[in-house]
């Protein structure tokens, strides 16, 4: 029994390394014809990123190369601490599968689009990364510190490190900056738009008192783009101020939920689908057959250049996301059932905190707002996935602290 699932598994790693080798191929084609070019997002929003990229000389090659290094590092750092060094295969194999495995992480259509991209997506999601495999090195594998004084200075490295890469992240973002004709991110303003959006704007009737002379003819405006709601929002708080706007945006929060709460639970399960696991329903948002979103704009920005082969690009690496995450399922499921391996309690305190913090974070933007569905935002969540996956990969068959 032991021999078929050996050859079992074998043929499924196989499987494994050829899909990922074939879309390394493909992103690092794509990633060719695209070096040279700008993808057409506008300015970045995020002060802190404009003022990385000036740093550079505003050159967008010097720009991506940064960022695609530091996502090499990131991936090849976080895989390290998956794939255990005593296994039977050398040290140098291991390094060369930690280069492979990073490269599929940057070959991620998703991923790499933000790579090659003058905007903060590309460094949030690296940092992303980092602090998960701070957490990781700290909470669940502390055998990997060095006892005594050395030790603990190393600790509280990782410690503030992470603490940076939180920091830094919510920067990137742009939530701490002030952008002219929009209102100041808040949680009313939030719910407003995430329970309101679009329906409740039209529903005038049902507005605050006094909110309608204000608005007059806007209403029905505001509900047709979520960039329409924002710049509403801003002229509100002009003619109110600060204290009534937050009145008014929960009232309208309410209305919306009162009214329309089905659709706004229907709206928010889409959006946290499109966020965590981006590649299974990428083709519908793109078909419009969802909610709105910013899933056909960055389609459009990304296959500009390449259109055919982007194309054909992204539906592989959508197609192996799923079949990918199929086959690590069933290569982990077959030693289970075969060798009966209990995951130990570094295992588990790792995918606890990765869930955690993914979850986190998507729900985050998912309560932003309704119609802001942007993947680039969450690659870091679908690229642990794909860790996942690679580390199944590097199971040894008689390694159970491994599995």
């Amino acid at each position: 029994m032991k021999k078929v699932q050996m050859h079992i598994s074998a043929v499924i790693k196989g499987i494994l390394f050829i899909g990922f080798t074939i879309q390394i191929l493909l992103g690092t084609v794509w990633m060719c014809g695209q070096f040279l070019e700008i993808q057409d997002f506008g300015e970045p929003d995020s002060a802190l990123y404009r003022g990385i990229f000036r740093l550079v000389g505003e050159n967008c090659q010097i720009m991506y190369l940064l960022q695609l290094a530091f996502a090499f590092y990131a991936g090849y750092r976080f895989l390290g601490l998956l794939c255990p060094k005593k296994e039977g295969n050398s040290l140098r194999f291991r390094r060369l599968f930690l280069m492979w495995g990073s490269l599929a992480l940057l070959t991620f259509p998703f991923a790499l689009q933000c790579h090659l991209a003058i905007q903060p997506h590309s460094l949030m999601g690296t940092l992303f990364l980092l602090l998960l495999s701070f957490l990781v090195e700290l909470i669940a594998r502390p055998q990997h510190f060095p006892k005594g004084r050395k030790g603990g200075m190393r600790k509280a490295g990782f410690l503030i490190g992470a603490i940076l890469c939180i920091g830094f992240v919510t920067v990137l973002s742009g939530v701490t900056d002030r952008r002219p004709g929009e209102v100041k991110p808040s949680l009313a303003s939030a719910m407003a738009s995430r329970l309101a959006w679009p329906e409740a704007w039209s529903v005038t009737q049902d507005w605050p008192e006094g909110m309608i002379e204000i608005v007059g003819d806007k209403a029905w405006e505001s509900s047709l783009s979520v960039n329409n709601g924002k710049t509403l929002l801003a002229e509100i708080e002009e003619q109110v101020g600060r204290e009534k706007l937050e009145e008014y945006c929960w009232q309208l929060a309410k209305i919306g939920w009162k009214y329309y709460s089905f659709e706004v639970r229907h709206r928010i399960a889409w959006d946290i689908l499109g966020y965590a696991i981006t590649p299974l329903v990428f083709q519908r948002y793109v078909d419009g057959s969802f909610f709105d979103s910013y899933t056909g704009r960055n389609y459009e920005v990304m296959r500009a250049h390449m259109p055919v082969f982007t194309r054909h690009y992204l539906e592989y690496s959508c197609w192996w996301f799923g079949y990918g995450l199929f086959l690590a399922a069933g290569l982990t499921v077959l030693r289970i059932l075969t060798e009966e391996i209990s995951l130990p309690k570094r295992e588990v305190l790792s995918a606890t905190i990765c869930i955690l913090a993914a979850v986190v974070l998507v729900l985050l933007f998912t309560m932003r707002g309704a119609g802001m569905m942007d993947y680039k935002c969450t690659i870091a969540v679908n690229e642990l996935w794909l860790i996942w996956t690679l580390s199944r990969m590097r199971v040894g068959s008689n390694d159970k602290e491994s599995a």
